[in-house]
């Protein structure tokens, strides 16, 4: 590997980190903070990144957002995991 190479993937992986952030924010949000606070999330975004990278499919990726909602939040279960696992996977997945 080149250090071009490393640069470039380093680029691929913060891109993909970013979009993460993103959709956590602006399409996820289970406790409604988008807009005010905009690293409320960040705690989520590597593991979500590192289970992408692994290889997770959104079904799997959707009950690990509920998890995350149920188990770290305190809240209940999103009707829009599924939507937003597919996003997540589809923007990693596009870089």
């Amino acid at each position: 590997m080149t250090h071009g190479d490393s640069e470039k993937e380093a680029h691929r992986r913060d891109t993909r980190l970013s979009e993460i952030k993103q959709i956590l924010n602006e399409r996820w949000d289970p406790i409604g903070v988008s807009g005010v606070v905009d690293d409320e999330y960040d705690a989520y975004v590597w593991p979500i990144y590192c289970w992408l990278r692994d290889g997770m499919e959104s079904n799997a990726l959707a009950k690990e957002l509920d998890n995350i909602v149920v188990e770290r939040m305190g809240l209940n279960a999103s009707s829009q995991s599924q939507v937003v696992a597919e996003a997540l996977r589809s923007a990693f997945d596009s870089n």
